[in-house]
């Protein structure tokens, strides 16, 4: 069980929602809808190939590094198409790109390609709490304006703020403690980053759940409204 959590669990996750994507949510294609599907089926490729290649015993960490920017970039493009208001859009496409800006320069001079790039992932994380707070920040503003508040895309954001959130010191910490692991070369402290990372990909499991709850709650009161 425990190697399942820590190896599979994580490419296996973005599989539920995205089955509700394409049942329900492709037949009328919209561009929320689209980003929605890259990023899920994004992150079930770039994982799905990460375990692939960690069984092989081969280099992953580029991987990483390619399913941070790319969710990242598939969930601001996201959350752009489901804000209203104009100014909100506005600001999500400036920390957006000032984000991708510092991440690439990041890689460019300061990280490598060897390691896990946690100051790349906790400051994504940051990033988008920041926005998922913009959003709600409008749903509330809905909620005085109207009479029947809107259920929209809320539970799906919802799973983004549970997901980085919960995951943020994981990424803060993860590639320190890896460097450590190595330097020792203890079993132990594999076996505690194993342990690590298998919180996160729980955390992330139960994100895509809240998230195929959202999706799904969101049809089927369209359908009875």
């Amino acid at each position: 069980m425990r190697q399942f959590i820590n190896n599979y669990l994580e490419a296996l996750s973005p599989l539920i929602p995205l089955m509700v994507i394409i049942i329900f949510y492709l037949q009328k294609v919209t561009k929320a809808a689209i980003a929605l599907f890259i990023h899920y089926l994004s992150s079930f490729a770039l994982c799905l190939w990460i375990v692939i290649l960690s069984i092989k015993h081969q280099p992953n960490i580029h991987l990483y590094t390619a399913l941070g920017i790319i969710s990242f970039c598939s969930l601001s493009i996201f959350l752009y198409l489901s804000l209203k208001n104009i100014n909100n859009k506005k600001l999500v496409a400036v920390l957006s790109i000032t984000y991708i800006l510092f991440f690439f320069t990041n890689i460019i001079f300061w990280e490598n390609n060897t390691a896990f790039n946690s100051i790349g992932f906790a400051t994504g994380s940051l990033f988008t709490l920041v926005n998922c707070f913009i959003y709600f920040k409008e749903r509330l503003l809905l909620l005085d304006l109207q009479n029947t508040p809107p259920v929209s895309n809320i539970w799906v954001f919802v799973s983004f703020l549970f997901y980085y959130a919960g995951s943020f010191f994981i990424f803060l910490t993860y590639k320190i403690l890896t460097q450590k692991g190595i330097n020792i070369n203890l079993l132990e402290e594999r076996k505690s980053l194993g342990t690590l990372w298998g919180i996160h990909n729980i955390i992330y499991f139960i994100s895509c759940l809240i998230a195929t709850f959202g999706l799904l709650w969101k049809k089927f009161q369209a359908r009875f409204t």
